[in-house]
């Protein structure tokens, strides 16, 4: 007879893990092509920051709330430079990593004073893998895992519940063990503290996990009531006192606890109201899915959607405790849903209102909450329902999958659906003038500012959409419209960096124009204030290349190794400095990575 017992793993986990290992394969063993998005640019191949480890302080200056998400990114960089294949596999073993994790920690959960010997505990192998599955090939989850920089939501999420599965281990664990379950849950826990904010919910809900499935007579959760109120009077003292002290003011922590100024607090929770019923809505239909939804913070308290979406929640949330003794998992599910949105979906005003990526870690709640159906179902009709939705939402992630592959097919999806979001027609413009369509790029670009003066009465544009309009007025050459465009964001009230992006673009400009002089010109006043401007010393390699001031240009290239401007025209140079080639142009035109 096998003793499971004594395994790390019990015997009978490795069938259900090998399954969790296909279906997460299935659904994602073709993204490893999938280009750099967005974001991706600005927080990866355009971000200095990352790209030198042993100056690590750096990464800290850029993020320090989100340190360990960055240098994940940082060592892949080192690894793999802008090569999309090693970021994508880690990603993919992250959300591996929260199926496993989910899995372990539902048959971690059946040995608890709560479920044990219960018929749920009894089914639980099977019910955890359901659960488990059905996470692993959500296409909700798909812009958390395919959307490369999107891994702080997953990353996070991975930390926060090996911190809770280590935490039950720990509770149902004594002497040596429990002392070292405990400590690794910690260590999960500042991990996940340093990768994205919303972490700052892991003690709520560690006592969420306590109360509904330690605390199972009346005086134990009286005795834990009484402690968290304790600790809240504490808390609230010590920040009074903070206060009070001039230490801590209420403007910084106003200041802390927002990313925008254009939404007031009670108008982003009266937004968010509506924007959670979609997150659901999308988990249990999801199509159609979308970078960008675009939502503007329009609704308030008084709109009649608004209340009734906020009574619902309150009636969702009400049920849940009502539940809670009796189906605690569902209950918990519930709860954890909320709770994990409350950092991005609450009181702290983000300027886009809905982004995928949010609700990943929150899914994990949905998916706690279909243990109830699920648990009703007979064990062959259970294998049916759940291959059924396993097949389904896996063809949909996969399909989804296939659409991040083709950026043009991805954003055109995207307009099709959200035909009024003005961010879609930029990002396809964008698609279009890094393939070289620069002419397809502008008309796309003009449809958004047609559509952009008839919505504002007037031309209302960011400061980055008007830089990129001057760049692509220079590429498809009207110098003349560009050269005004740059004038009047000169007279706007412009940051270090944006200005920067002002005079990289221009330099990249002149330098397709052919224009060495201006180029190097604008290159050397985006130095003047960032000697360490990375792409702006590459362009300045690749117009002392083109002037055949060859051991200048190698000097810069050996500079920064990994650029792939650099690894492209350095074997050059060096031949054409040794007199073993006549230099005739590039052989990788320069990176335009400033948009």
């Amino acid at each position: 007879m096998i003793r499971t017992h004594k395994s790390v793993v019990p015997v009978d986990y490795w069938p259900h893990l090998g399954l969790l290992l296909l279906g997460c394969v299935a659904v994602y063993w073709h993204t490893l092509d999938v280009p750099m998005y967005l974001d991706d640019i600005s927080s990866i191949s355009d971000n200095a920051a990352l790209h030198d480890l042993s100056q690590w302080q750096r990464i800290w200056a850029f993020s320090e709330l989100r340190f360990v998400g960055y240098m994940s990114l940082a060592l892949n960089y080192a690894v793999h430079a802008n090569s999309v294949v090693g970021y994508h596999l880690v990603n993919i073993a992250i959300h591996l990593g929260m199926g496993v994790a989910l899995y372990g920690m539902l048959r971690t959960l059946a040995r608890t004073p709560a479920l044990v010997g219960s018929p749920l505990s009894a089914r639980m192998p099977e019910l955890a893998l359901a659960v488990a599955l059905l996470f692993v090939v959500h296409p909700l989850n798909t812009q958390a895992v395919t959307y490369i920089v999107q891994r702080l939501a997953s990353l996070v999420a991975l930390f926060y519940l090996l911190s809770l599965w280590f935490f039950v281990l720990g509770r149902l664990a004594d002497g040596r063990a429990r002392r070292l379950y405990w400590i690794i849950a910690a260590g999960f826990g500042l991990l996940a503290l340093f990768t994205k904010q919303n972490a700052v919910t892991l003690p709520a809900a560690i006592l969420l996990l306590e109360y509904s499935f330690f605390a199972v007579n009346a005086a134990a959760r009286r005795r834990l009531l009484r402690g968290i109120g304790w600790s809240l009077l504490a808390l609230l003292i010590a920040l009074a006192a903070l206060h009070f002290s001039g230490t801590l003011g209420l403007e910084v922590l106003d200041a802390a606890s927002r990313e925008t100024l254009r939404i007031s607090r009670i108008d982003y929770l009266a937004a968010q109201m509506l924007v959670l019923w979609r997150y659901v809505g999308l988990f249990f239909w999801p199509a159609p899915l979308l970078l960008d939804y675009g939502l503007l913070p329009q609704w308030r308290f008084s709109d009649w959607q608004v209340v009734l979406a906020a009574l619902a929640h309150i009636a969702a949330m009400g049920g849940a405790l009502f539940i809670l003794r009796r189906q605690a998992l569902t209950a918990v599910g519930i709860l954890f849903f909320y709770l994990a949105h409350t950092v991005e979906s609450g009181f702290i005003p983000i300027k886009d209102l809905m982004f995928e990526h949010r609700s990943y870690l929150p899914n994990v709640g949905l998916c706690l909450a279909l243990l109830l159906p699920l648990s009703l179902l007979r064990e062959r009709v259970l294998f049916a329902v759940c291959l059924a939705l396993v097949l389904v939402l896996g063809a949909v992630s996969w399909q989804r999958n296939e659409l991040w592959r083709d950026q043009v097919a991805f954003f055109n999806h995207a307009i099709e659906h959200a035909p009024n979001q003005p961010r879609n027609w930029v990002y396809l413009s964008k698609v279009y003038h890094k393939n070289g369509d620069n002419q397809q790029a502008l008309e796309f670009l003009n449809r958004e500012l047609t559509a952009n003066e008839q919505r504002n009465g007037r031309l209302r544009l960011d400061t980055a959409t008007y830089i990129y309009w001057s760049k692509l007025l220079r590429a498809t050459g009207d110098t003349t419209r560009a050269e005004q465009i740059d004038a009047y964001v000169a007279g706007l009230q412009t940051s270090p960096q944006q200005r920067q992006r002002i005079l990289l673009n221009q330099g990249n400009s002149y330098l397709q124009a052919g224009d060495y002089a201006a180029a190097e010109a604008a290159y050397r006043q985006v130095l003047a204030v960032n000697p360490a401007h990375e792409n702006a010393n590459i362009n300045l390699g690749v117009v002392a290349l083109l002037q055949e001031r060859y051991g200048e240009a190698i000097e810069i290239f050996e500079r920064y190794p990994q650029h792939p401007v650099s690894q492209s025209n350095l074997p050059s140079a060096r031949a054409a400095l040794e007199g073993k080639l006549e230099f005739e142009g590039l052989s990788e035109q320069v990176q335009e990575k400033a948009e």
